[in-house]
C-alpha cells in the first residue's frame, strides 16, 4: 500500500503545468566570470608584486680628500694664467702671477721705487760690511805682528837672563876664590874689590834684564787685550750690520712680493674652477682656483631631515639623478650608502652650496657611486666636483599586501597588547 491514495496519484498526472525550471541569463554569467577574474588578479597582484618606500633628498658631489681652495695672499692684478680647467698639477706647480703695483704721477711703479730705495739701503750696508772687515785686518795684523815682535823680545830676555845668571855664578865663584887668596894675602884689597864691584854689576845687568821681561810682558798682555776687544768690537759691529742686512733684505723680498708674487699649488692634483682670469682684480676674500687632490674619489653628500634618516641604513640602495645631465635623458644611476653621521648638522655648519629646503636641522649621509663617469650621448665624461643632484633612497621593500594588512595587523597588535 502506497503512501498516498490512487486518487491523489492519478489527480497529479493529469496536471496541465510542467515543472519548474529556473534560467540564468548569459550576461550576468560573463559578469560573474569577471568580478571573479578581477578578484584573483589583484590578489596574484598583492602577493607577487612588492612596492618600495623611497626618500628624495638632495646633495652634492664633493671629493673624498676634499678640495682644496687657492686664495691670492693680497690685493692684486693676474698678469699670468699658468693652468687651465682640468689641468694635473704638481705640488709647486705655479698657477697664477700677480702684480700688486701701482702707478705714481711720475709714471713710476710705487712699489719699484721702494724697492729702488731698499736696495741702496742694502748696497749701503754690504759696503760697510766690506770696509769693517777691511779695517779689522788690517788693525789685527799691526797687533799681530807688535804682539809676535813682543813675544820675541820677551825670549831673547828669557835667554839673555839665563845667560846671565851664568855669569853670575861664575862672578860669584871667582870672588869665593879671590877671598880665600885675600886673606892669605897673595893679592892685594884693590884686586879683590875689583871683582866684587864686577859682580855687583852682572846682578845689576840681571835686574835690569828682569825688568825689561817684565815690562815687555807687561806691553804683551795689553796688546793681547787689545786684540782681544778688537775682536769682540768687530764681532758686535759684524753681528749688527748682518742683522740690519738680514733686516733689509728681509723688506725687498716683501717689496718685491708687494710688486709680483707668484701662486704655487699647495698639493698635487687636477684644476678646477679656476675662476681668475689674466687682467682680473683679486683679493683674499675669493679663491682663485680650487684643486682636487689627486687620487681622488667623487662621493655624495647627500642631507635629510631627521623624520626620514631613521630609516635609512648603510648599504642601501640610492639612485641618483644629476641636475647638469636631466634624468628623462641621460638616465639615473646607481649608489650606495657607506655612513651616515650621528648627530645633526644645522644649516650653517653644512659644507654645502645645495638648497636643503626650510630644515632646521639636517643629517648628512655619504653615498659612493658606482660608477665616476656618466654616458653623454654615446661618450663617458666624468663628474665633477660641486655638482648638485637628487637622490632617491630606498627606505623600506614589501609585498603590497603587507602594505595592506599594515593597518589591520597594527591594530590587532594594539588589541592584544
Amino acid at each position: 500500500m502506497g503512501l498516498f491514495r490512487q486518487e491523489a496519484l492519478q489527480a497529479e498526472k493529469q496536471k496541465w503545468l510542467g515543472s519548474v525550471m529556473l534560467s540564468t541569463p548569459l550576461t550576468l554569467r560573463f559578469f560573474t566570470a569577471f568580478v571573479c577574474a578581477i578578484t584573483v588578479f589583484i590578489v596574484l597582484f598583492c602577493i607577487l608584486f612588492s612596492y618600495t618606500r623611497k626618500q628624495t633628498v638632495t646633495g652634492q658631489l664633493v671629493p673624498d680628500r676634499g678640495v682644496i681652495k687657492v686664495y691670492s695672499p693680497q690685493y692684486g692684478v693676474v698678469t699670468d694664467k699658468k693652468v687651465k680647467e682640468g689641468e694635473l698639477v704638481k705640488k709647486g706647480d705655479v698657477l697664477y702671477v700677480i702684480s700688486s703695483e701701482r702707478e705714481s704721477q711720475n709714471s713710476s711703479g710705487t712699489q719699484q721705487v721702494i724697492s729702488t730705495q731698499i736696495q741702496s739701503r742694502l748696497d749701503s750696508l754690504n759696503e760697510d760690511l766690506a770696509k769693517n772687515q777691511t779695517q779689522f785686518t788690517a788693525e789685527k795684523s799691526l797687533l799681530q805682528n807688535y804682539i809676535r815682535q813682543l813675544n820675541d823680545q820677551v825670549n831673547a830676555l828669557d835667554k839673555q837672563i839665563v845667560n846671565q845668571r851664568k855669569i853670575m855664578q861664575l862672578v860669584q865663584r871667582r870672588q869665593q876664590q879671590y877671598q880665600e887668596i885675600y886673606k892669605k894675602e897673595y893679592i892685594s884689597l884693590e884686586q879683590f874689590e875689583r871683582v866684587k864691584e864686577e859682580l855687583l854689576q852682572q846682578q845689576s845687568a840681571l835686574s835690569s834684564y828682569e825688568r825689561e821681561k817684565i815690562n815687555a810682558q807687561k806691553e804683551l798682555a795689553g796688546r793681547q787685550s787689545e786684540l782681544d776687544g778688537l775682536l769682540l768690537k768687530f764681532d758686535k759691529q759684524q753681528a749688527q750690520i748682518d742683522r740690519n742686512i738680514s733686516t733689509t733684505r728681509q723688506e725687498l723680498a716683501e717689496s718685491e712680493a708687494k710688486r709680483e708674487i707668484t701662486i704655487q699649488a699647495p698639493q698635487a692634483g687636477t684644476i678646477t674652477a679656476a675662476v681668475a682670469q689674466t687682467g682680473q682684480f683679486v683679493d683674499n676674500s675669493k679663491p682663485m682656483v680650487s684643486i682636487v687632490p689627486e687620487n681622488s674619489l667623487l662621493m655624495v653628500h647627500l642631507y635629510a631631515p631627521s623624520n626620514a634618516v631613521g630609516f635609512i641604513q648603510e648599504g642601501a640602495e640610492v639612485w641618483l639623478r644629476y641636475q647638469s645631465y636631466p634624468y628623462q635623458k641621460f638616465g639615473q644611476y646607481r649608489g650606495e650608502v657607506v655612513s651616515i653621521s650621528k648627530a645633526a648638522l644645522l644649516q650653517h655648519e653644512l659644507q654645502s652650496t645645495t638648497n636643503v629646503g626650510n630644515e632646521a636641522s639636517l643629517y648628512q649621509i655619504v653615498v659612493k657611486p658606482d660608477k665616476q663617469l656618466i654616458s653623454v650621448y654615446g661618450k663617458d665624461k666624468a663628474l665633477q666636483p660641486g655638482m648638485e643632484l637628487e637622490a632617491d633612497i630606498t627606505l623600506d621593500k614589501r609585498r603590497l599586501y603587507e602594505w595592506v594588512l599594515e593597518p589591520l595587523l597594527s591594530i590587532t597588535k594594539k588589541a592584544t597588547d
